[in-house]
């Protein structure tokens, strides 16, 4: 009988460790979502990329940055 109570005890402790280890993945998500949904909201207020030289004035096809 005490083997049966060790076998359930240790179920018991590796469901709560997986129980666990979702909600601290669980909690990182929120964390990485809220810190996106930051970003998101305050894009609008960073500066513009720097803008490229047309191809026009560039025979070759790489662009570079005006500066």
């Amino acid at each position: 009988m005490d083997h049966e109570r060790k076998k359930l005890l240790v179920q018991k402790k590796a469901q709560l460790k997986t129980k666990q280890k979702r909600a601290e993945i669980q909690q990182y998500k929120d964390r990485f979502t809220k810190g996106i949904e930051y970003f998101i909201r305050n894009v609008k207020n960073l500066p513009l990329p720097v803008p490229y030289i047309s191809d026009i004035n560039v025979k070759n096809s790489t662009k570079t940055a005006v500066i």
